[in-house]
């Protein structure tokens, strides 16, 4: 499935949270891949996802847009350390067990760019998300007592991590099948409860976020 999101969103509130980071002058080469401070780059996603609920197992593909948004960059151990802040995901999918399904960011979520000042070169990426999540139908009923449309909700940071050489990752392409090519490879750190709307990091949540691998591509033109 494609998904394409066209540019032009309003970040207002976003870039005035960006401005009050702290401000340094970054020396470290590896700093030069990376966006100047205030940057807003969109990217291709395609998201292969787990999800899991009462001992069962579901599989969900998923296509859409990211947007990120470069905060100031500052030293750490020698290095550079960059906030790299999600302001959305808008990410769209269908399964037999979850009809429609529908990711989207629900507030800003702040990851990095860790580059070295010396040595490899490799800058380590971590993408954070909080993503409210609609489902069609609802496999685990028994314990939100509906069967659908269901409005759920990630209760803690999604958090997806890759070693590449420079942000944004390279064009994302497709092969015949529909399956992406070129990109950067983005996997889950650890598993994600989900809950309902209003639910606190403390709940056991309804549903689990197992697994989620992300292919992430810049956007051309």
């Amino acid at each position: 499935m494609a998904f394409r999101r066209s540019p032009g969103t309003a970040l207002g509130a976003v870039l005035t949270t960006a401005c009050l980071l702290p401000s340094m002058t970054i020396s470290s080469a590896a700093a030069a891949d990376i966006p100047a401070a205030g940057a807003v780059t969109t990217l291709y996603e395609h998201a292969a996802a787990v999800l899991t609920c009462g001992g069962h197992k579901y599989d969900l593909d998923l296509d859409g847009v990211g947007q990120f948004l470069t905060g100031d960059p500052r030293t750490s151990h020698g290095g550079t350390v960059t906030p790299l802040i999600t302001t959305e995901e808008d990410l769209v999918g269908y399964s037999p067990a979850f009809g429609k399904f529908a990711a989207h960011e629900s507030a800003p979520a702040t990851g990095s760019l860790n580059a070295p000042a010396h040595g490899s070169g490799v800058i380590a990426e971590t993408l954070a998300m909080n993503l409210t999540l609609t489902l069609g139908h609802n496999p685990c009923r028994p314990a939100t007592r509906s069967a659908g449309p269901v409005t759920a909700r990630t209760l803690e940071p999604v958090k997806l991590v890759a070693d590449t050489t420079s942000f944004p990752p390279p064009p994302q392409g497709s092969n015949p099948d529909g399956s992406p090519t070129g990109g950067v490879l983005y996997s889950l750190q650890s598993p994600i409860k989900i809950g309902l709307p209003g639910g606190q990091p403390s709940d056991p949540g309804f549903m689990q976020l197992q697994g989620m691998n992300i292919n992430v591509g810049q956007v051309l033109g």
